[in-house]
């Protein structure tokens, strides 16, 4: 999930804004800064005097439920053919406030843990326990979106 950003900052060239990280974020007098690098290499930070005069919005969070929702895939077979999708709806649910979403996220990215380590080794039986984990852990989260969410696509 993207959130617009919105830079009303005079002064401020794009390549300066293209050319700053994560790590140039940061926080003075309770209001949020950008560092930026200006021309010649310059270190500055760009003031917006309407923000500067009114309170720092919060941040937006990451609303983990819905992600984990729409992350997981809906059939399936696409639950075990795409591993990545399925760890990441895990990863999702398990960064969850809920109670009960997180357990079921921490239960599949197991589940996905154990499958990843049955294929690197080469055992076949392991896998097939694994995707039956897979499948249940999948499922009990997909019930936990539905009862946030109602029936899906979520």
């Amino acid at each position: 999930m993207q959130h617009p950003v919105d830079l009303p900052v005079p002064g401020l060239r794009i390549f300066e804004a293209c050319g700053s990280n994560i790590a140039d974020l940061g926080e003075e007098h309770g209001h949020r800064v950008l560092r930026v690098r200006g021309k010649g290499g310059k270190a500055s930070e760009p003031t917006n005097t309407a923000a500067a005069s009114t309170a720092s919005a919060p941040l937006p969070t990451q609303d983990w439920n819905r992600l984990a929702c729409h992350t997981l895939p809906t059939d399936m077979l696409e639950i075990l053919d795409n591993l990545a999708d399925t760890r990441k709806a895990a990863e999702h649910a398990l960064k969850s406030a809920d109670r009960i979403m997180s357990a079921h996220g921490r239960d599949l990215r197991d589940a996905v843990n154990a499958r990843e380590t049955a294929d690197l080794n080469g055992e076949q039986s392991t896998a097939v326990e694994a995707n039956l984990e897979i499948s249940k852990a999948a499922l009990k989260v997909a019930e936990a979106c539905a009862t946030l969410y109602g029936d899906g696509p979520w």
